[in-house]
């Protein structure tokens, strides 16, 4: 008898402020305009798929010096059943966040990975990110740094299905 138990799946950005010029101590405005994600959509390696938050476009914050903002960003998920030996091969992964305000993006690259232990008595996806990255315009310095998780946890398989969605922890 498989067991299956059903998970959480989190998507997730943290946006940091990280300098911003003496002279320019004052709130800065932000918009998200919106983002898009290339990883590994096919075999061989854990297949993965993506889906932009539905909130994420329009999202808008204001960030003093030092300040931060953390919003969902996207849903990742697999549809595997298990963890198989092409799965624990690690596979490129990169997200763009685009604002509108100020016009600028930012990408960031990690990987993907399946893992499992005790000969698959828990298995799991895994992104892992390189960053952060950082913008810099006329008027200021930001950074974008997305949090690392753990995807379709489950036991003796994964936990299929698309994700649901819960709070961002920022990094």
């Amino acid at each position: 008898m498989r067991l299956r138990f059903h998970g959480r799946i989190l998507g997730a950005l943290a946006l940091l402020t990280l300098l911003a010029p003496a002279a320019l101590a004052v709130p800065l405005h932000y918009t998200v305009a919106g983002g898009t994600e290339t990883g590994n959509f096919n075999d061989p390696g854990l297949v993965i798929h993506t889906a932009n938050d539905p909130g994420l476009a329009g999202t808008s914050f204001t960030l003093n010096d030092g300040g931060s903002s953390t919003f969902n960003f996207f849903n990742i998920w697999t549809d595997e059943t298990t963890i198989n030996p092409d799965d624990t091969i690690s596979m490129d992964i990169s997200a763009t966040l685009n604002f509108s305000d100020p016009i600028s993006g930012g990408t960031i690259h990690g990987v993907t990975v399946g893992g499992s232990i005790l000969f698959g008595l828990a298995q799991w996806g895994q992104i892992t990110w390189d960053g952060p990255t950082i913008i810099t315009l006329g008027d200021r310095v930001f950074s974008i740094s997305f949090t690392n998780e753990i995807f379709n946890f489950g036991f003796f398989g994964l936990n299929g299905g698309p994700a649901t969605e819960r709070p961002c922890r920022r990094s």
